[in-house]
């Protein structure tokens, strides 16, 4: 029990001292989840707590934050008030259960763009992301493979999982999908030290990724490296797509010298047509857009779906579609097309006022962030606070790139107290 208790602590304080650590000691605690290992504090609201000691502190250190004007902020906003005003709307009684939800999560977002306030704070954030991911994949394997009856395997199929809320291979397998690319940071960039202990963390993160059985999560990480070759540097449109072929052929052909379980799983994904698990997603994308058309202005209310579908609907474009209606989904297709400009906008510039390193760290998180939106399309992450965090990451890398670049769009302002860089149409 001191474990969480001296967590928390530490990091309340460091909110107040340096909010930037408190951010990071949030982002830390979405892995970790003390409530979901402890129960004595599983009715305290942690979340909550460290939230307000981060916007205390940003309150009296805010002479040392980024000012951006992203088009996102605006866009997330109108997103915002448009699922308040339909879940009042829709359904009352929940609206304040729901605001608060997505609220939580647009926080996220907001931290992040306000207080990553240089190249060195986005790797750090990143990096702890990658350490504690990997830690958490170190101990399920360890328990999953020591003890019989590990609470990393599910109780029906054997598979590995996380607990709590990651007691679910998919949701799992994903922390450990949009980590690698983080952790190929160190890979490429960094000493030979920091280069094995990279390369040791993306075996740990795909062993896991392998004992997950999730066929999602498989393909998603196939996505996540398509990406990074895809949007690497300009041009050779072709040649990359090459690379990318046969980058895949060889997965397939090594598939087969893998063990039976992660074979079969892989290879059932060509017979998707066939498979109930699939269907019955199909069906609940069916019931979503049977959703949207009856209520198509302001769908059937944010978080609504159960009420009118049984099963989650596994797929966060149509949940977001059918709960917040044709105008909501524009709104939040407006801001994942954002946040992918503002990380990928200038992967293509000649421009030599950009460091390697940022470079390397837009492509990871570009890449990561293209996995990740493949993932929603088969999971229920629409208003999860890692969405926003994706947004925010994205959005601050522009501001970053920008201020390094010293375009004439940028306005900066150094003071004996920090940057207070202002963004001026970072607008994707």
């Amino acid at each position: 029990m001191w474990i969480p208790v001296t967590f928390y602590i530490v990091i309340i304080a460091l909110a107040l001292i340096r909010p930037y650590l408190g951010l990071v000691g949030l982002v830390a605690s979405l892995l970790i989840r003390f409530q979901d290992r402890f129960t004595a504090i599983e009715s305290i609201p942690t979340f909550q707590i460290v939230t307000v000691a981060v916007i205390a502190g940003m309150i009296i250190h805010r002479e040392k934050l980024n000012k951006p004007e992203l088009k996102m902020d605006r866009l997330i906003g109108w997103f915002a008030g448009f699922s308040l005003l339909g879940i009042l709307i829709m359904e009352p009684s929940e609206a304040f259960k729901e605001t608060k939800e997505l609220i939580s999560s647009v926080v996220i977002y907001y931290f992040v763009t306000r207080l990553v306030t240089s190249r060195q704070h986005l790797v750090g954030l990143l990096l702890v992301v990658v350490v504690v991911t990997t830690g958490l994949a170190f101990e399920s394997l360890t328990s999953y493979f020591g003890d019989p009856g590990s609470p990393f395997s599910d109780s029906l199929s054997g598979r590995l999982q996380g607990i709590g809320y990651y007691a679910n291979a998919n949701s799992y397998g994903k922390l450990m999908c949009t980590a690698i690319p983080f952790a190929a940071i160190f890979l490429i960039r960094g000493t030979l030290f920091v280069r094995m202990a990279a390369l040791a963390a993306i075996t740990i993160m795909t062993v896991t990724i392998g004992e997950t059985l999730s066929r999602t999560c498989f393909v998603t990480l196939a996505v996540v490296i398509a990406s990074a070759i895809m949007l690497r540097g300009s041009g050779q449109i072709f040649r990359k797509a090459a690379i990318t072929g046969i980058f895949g052929i060889i997965i397939l052909y090594g598939l087969t010298y893998v063990p039976g379980p992660v074979q079969e799983r892989a290879q059932s994904i060509v017979e998707y047509s066939t498979d109930d698990s699939f269907q019955g997603r199909v069906r609940a994308w069916n019931q979503g857009l049977d959703m949207v058309s009856w209520y198509p202005v302001f769908g059937v209310g944010k978080g609504q779906w159960y009420e009118y579908h049984g099963l989650a609907p596994h797929n966060s474009y149509i949940q977001v579609l059918a709960e917040t209606g044709i105008p909501g989904f524009i709104l939040f297709m407006s801001i994942v097309w954002a946040a992918f400009k503002n990380v990928t906008g200038h992967l293509a510039r000649t421009s030599d006022k950009i460091s390697v390193d940022l470079r390397i760290v837009s492509l990871a998180i570009a890449s990561s962030y293209c996995g990740y939106l493949f993932y929603i399309l088969l999971g229920n992450q629409g208003y999860s606070p890692w969405t926003y965090f994706y947004f925010g990451i994205c959005g601050v890398t522009a501001f970053l790139v920008s201020e390094e670049a010293g375009d004439a769009s940028v306005d900066l302002a150094t003071s004996s107290t920090g940057p207070t860089a202002r963004r001026v149409g970072v607008n994707g």
